[in-house]
């Protein structure tokens, strides 16, 4: 099965065999029904073909139309999240209490990279898209029930959303939970390495400019602090976001750097504000890790000029993430300023 790389899309040849040829015409048999070229039209609009093999397919306004609607889909679903404690609720029921049960919950887990992967869905895994399909269902009725509609509250009996200082915390778990899950998968390199598309500060300015349609602040790095790589991201909210890495060399006690210490990996999350956490400019709030089910993580938060930071890194990382926040013109959060 082929590698999927966000930067070099690989065709899925069980999806494709016996459909490319070089006159096209196994594409499009003459009488053929419009399944397989709504195949080709939707690989096309994924970047699944090569430019020979998209070139016989004479349908360029069908694939730019397929394109701007997965667009404006993106758009329309960019402000949706799961309630607060699904992920908890769906792995809950799998574990009864059985060997057995904590192993599906464990599996769950595990094959969650290999579900990311665009070939998983290819032909052949039939019975993998008809669960996936009931697996949204579900989920979608639960989405639809958690997300009350204008003017009513979250609560069973109709209350008011739940708040700390004016935050919503359905929001703030979401993201902790995100940006914790990512970061996370980030440690491991060879994941890192294929979804970080700009490997230098300059590169990252540039391309994170024009998405966040904004100005992020980048520290420069140099001597022990290195730059990992930075990409587009889907931090939930409105509004476009991205994900930088940084790696911070280790201090000793006195606060000098250990020469021969691994660097600890620290991401900073950034997405455009549009006022899903109601905190104060400037200020950098401490994100409650234990109130979001979340362990061994240090995570705050900040706004700036139209931006919505998030770092996280490892618990044990803190004095480390406390120091680098300076060179974003930040100060440390204030344990009170915590929500």
């Amino acid at each position: 099965m082929p590698e999927y790389d966000d930067a070099n899309l690989v065709p899925d040849p069980a999806r494709f065999a016996g459909l490319d040829t070089p006159s096209g015409d196994a594409l499009f048999p003459e009488g053929a029904a419009d399944g397989p070229r709504g195949a080709v039209i939707r690989a096309a609009a994924d970047g699944e073909l090569t430019p020979e093999q998209a070139s016989t397919v004479d349908a360029g306004d069908a694939i730019a139309f397929e394109r701007s609607l997965r667009d404006a889909t993106a758009r329309a679903m960019g402000g949706v999240t799961a309630p607060a404690g699904l992920c908890e609720a769906i792995l809950s029921q799998a574990r009864g209490g059985r060997p057995e049960d904590d192993a599906l919950a464990d599996a769950m887990h595990a094959r969650g990279e290999e579900t990311r992967d665009r070939s998983f869905w290819s032909a052949g895994r039939g019975v993998a898209a008809l669960a996936a399909a009931v697996l949204l269902a579900v989920v979608g009725v639960m989405v639809w029930q958690g997300n009350p509609a204008p003017g009513q509250g979250a609560g069973a009996s109709g209350g008011a959303l739940a708040t700390i200082g004016g935050v919503d915390t359905a929001y703030r778990t979401n993201l902790a939970r995100f940006v914790a899950d990512e970061h996370s998968r980030t440690l491991d390199d060879r994941y890192a390495e294929r979804k970080f598309t700009a490997k230098v500060p300059s590169e990252a300015a540039d391309a994170i400019k024009a998405d966040l349609h904004g100005d992020p602040v980048i520290p420069p790095c140099g001597g022990a602090t290195k730059f990992a790589g930075a990409s587009p991201c889907g931090v939930p909210g409105k509004g476009p976001s991205a994900h930088m890495q940084f790696v911070l060399p280790v201090h000793d006690a006195n606060g000098e750097i250990v020469p021969d210490a691994t660097g600890r990996k620290v991401s900073v999350f950034v997405k455009q504000d549009k006022g899903e956490l109601a905190i104060a400019e400037g200020t950098t709030y401490l994100v409650n890790a234990q109130a979001c089910n979340l362990s061994d993580v240090y995570i705050c938060v900040w706004r700036r000029d139209g931006l919505l930071y998030t770092l996280v890194s490892e618990g044990r990382n803190e004095p480390m993430c406390t120091k680098f926040l300076a060179q974003f013109g930040v100060e440390p959060p204030d344990p009170a300023n915590s929500i």
